[in-house]
């Protein structure tokens, strides 16, 4: 599977045809290198739809030939109307993002600056060349990412100069690659003096394809053999548009369905807004998601969002595969219905110790020591190949679960630092071990959770917010979206990449298993039923702790939880028969 990841040797464009009718010579494939990072395309007044037909088709079958979500498409353009249409329905499954104005660009460039800063200096070994070769073996290869720059309109005078020519050095290695086109492009302004340099250096940069009076030019720079352009026709990539657009959206409208091996965790939360597909709550390589934080206020649907993820950890994964930490800082009303949770592990009911999150966080950094040792004696670097080489003795991934979130954030008690410091190595070092961490909380506002652990949560939901203030903690700023959801039909707000405006999808989430009044009756009774479908050694008996004097059941300190269940766990009460002897 990984080696689909492969990014092609290189981009087709089109074809070189004999201008003889008598030759007989075959066609010759016109490819772009990949190693080169890209090109640019020049055109006339009288050829711009060509232009931008030629860019999408190639686009397209790109994207056709890698895996599902393997692609990102950016597009930098200020122009009122679409310049790619089909490539712009790829919108609502997060694989094709607008920067429609000067300063969504410029957010814009910081999001992919930052991602290959993170590549280049974190990800990618010294041995390995660049992300291609990297993907070839990774268990979590990354997508590559496609810029597609309107010259006439970016980079901008607020764009530095040393910033661009840095990213676009780089960028190929970090699996980044550049299409540039303009037509007619004005560097000749003196108050646009960074424009200018950046310009220059972009065309010096990336070789060109000119299309002029609707007649393509390829140059020897682009093409190394440019000069069969005397004995031959170059024909420009062509395409079924249509065709091509609908094998890609089902092919992604399948990977949200099934639950895939990459991702870890997929669980129905919402729908979309016209009721016709299904959104999942998403943990895993595929989605690139393993923390998350969700907000909202008083009954906008925030608990019952919750409720059905945790049910539905309980109806899709064992505790083998899934198991929870439940800590609730409203003094147990959120999740004391969760006592019967197979999955469970520990569950905290305490609205004023904040010491046990703290201890709870240090356990956690204490696990990721055992499970690194574990990994390095097996010769393996994450959680899924020690699982590949022991599927009878697996790992499960934990997930660490914190309503009333904020409060562990605000004001300072005595193991603050101590807390922060754990949860920022869970949040920065957790996906490969398999341990996570899942924030809930009315407001991120007034909370002062520092800014690099917020950094590491891409993945942020929010219900209905009241105030601006309240948005901008968890959303880029301006990102108001939230503020203008409709609490009566439970829109909520799901962002993938950190808050940016661009990434923002609101879909309806799921009703909750029954009627207000009888929700928490619905949720024992899953529960119980739940349990009554397996096999006792297949479910954990949750230890409920209220304060470190008040634990109950006492259950001894294990190692492996889900192990030490299985030795010792008789069948309950209520799943015992009279005719058991």
């Amino acid at each position: 599977m990984a080696q689909q990841y492969t990014f092609p040797w290189g981009v087709y464009i089109g074809e070189l045809s004999a201008k003889s009718s008598d030759a007989d010579s075959p066609d010759i494939p016109v490819l772009s290198p990949a190693e080169a990072g890209g090109f640019r395309v020049d055109y006339d007044e009288f050829s711009e739809v060509m232009a931008s037909d030629f860019i999408e088709n190639a686009l397209l079958l790109l994207a056709e030939a890698l895996p599902a979500k393997a692609l990102q498409i950016h597009v930098f353009d200020f122009a009122t109307a679409p310049r790619f249409r089909y490539l712009s329905q790829l919108r609502s499954y997060d694989a094709y993002r607008l920067y429609g104005n000067s300063k969504m660009a410029q957010n814009g460039f910081d999001h992919i600056e930052e991602l290959a800063k993170h590549r280049l200096h974190e990800l990618l070994p010294p041995e390995v060349q660049d992300l291609s070769e990297y993907n070839q073996t990774a268990t979590y290869p990354e997508a590559y990412h496609v810029l597609l720059i309107n010259l006439d309109d970016y980079p901008d005078d607020f764009s530095g100069f040393k910033r661009i020519k840095s990213l676009f050095h780089h960028a190929s290695k970090a699996g980044i690659y550049t299409i540039l086109y303009g037509s007619d492009v004005d560097t000749d302004t003196e108050s646009n003096r960074q424009r200018v340099k950046s310009l220059d250096y972009l065309a010096e940069r990336f070789a060109p394809l000119t299309i002029t009076d609707k007649q393509f030019i390829l140059s020897e720079a682009l093409f190394g053999f440019a000069e069969l352009q005397d004995y031959y026709d170059f024909l420009p990539v062509e395409c079924n548009k249509s065709a091509v657009l609908a094998g890609l959206t089902e092919r992604l409208n399948t990977q949200q369905q099934d639950n895939t091996e990459a991702d870890f965790l997929q669980v129905p939360i919402a729908k979309s807004q016209d009721g016709r597909q299904d959104i999942y709550f998403s943990l895993g390589a595929t989605s690139q998601n393993y923390h998350a934080i969700i907000t909202g206020g008083t009954g906008s649907g925030k608990s019952v969002l919750l409720n059905n993820l945790i049910v539905g950890i309980a109806e899709r994964y064992t505790a083998q595969e899934i198991q929870l930490y439940l800590m609730d800082y409203k003094g147990g009303i959120e999740f004391n219905v969760f006592r019967d949770h197979p999955n469970c592990v520990r569950l905290f009911l305490d609205a004023s110790d904040f010491s046990l999150a703290a201890d709870m966080v240090a356990e956690f950094v204490d696990e990721q020591n055992q499970r690194r040792e574990l990994m390095k004696q097996a010769n393996v670097k994450n959680i899924a190949a020690y699982n590949k080489v022991n599927p009878y003795a697996p790992l499960a991934h934990k997930l660490l679960i914190i309503d009333e979130a904020h409060r562990l954030f605000a004001g300072s008690y005595k193991q603050q630092a101590h807390f922060l410091s754990c949860l920022n190595q869970i949040t920065r070092q957790g996906r490969s071990d398999g341990l996570h961490v899942i924030l809930i909380t009315q407001t991120l506002a007034g909370s002062d959770i520092p800014k690099d652990l917020l950094g590491q949560i891409p993945l942020r939901l929010s219900f209905k917010l009241n105030e601006a203030k309240d948005a901008w903690a968890l959303f880029e700023h301006g990102n108001t979206a939230a503020l203008y959801l409709d609490k009566q039909k439970y829109e909520v707000l799901i962002n993938t990449d950190r808050g940016i405006k661009q990434a923002n999808l609101i879909a309806l989430a799921n009703p909750p298993l029954a009627p207000e009044e009888q929700e928490l009756e619905a949720i024992r009774r899953k529960m119980q039923q739940i349990r009554a479908s397996r096999a006792p050694q297949q479910c954990l008996i949750a230890e409920v702790i209220r304060g470190k004097a008040h634990t109950e059941p006492p259950a001894p300190t294990i190692e492996n939880p889900f192990i030490e269940q299985q030795q010792n766990t008789s069948a309950p009460d209520w799943l015992i028969t009279e005719d058991k002897q």
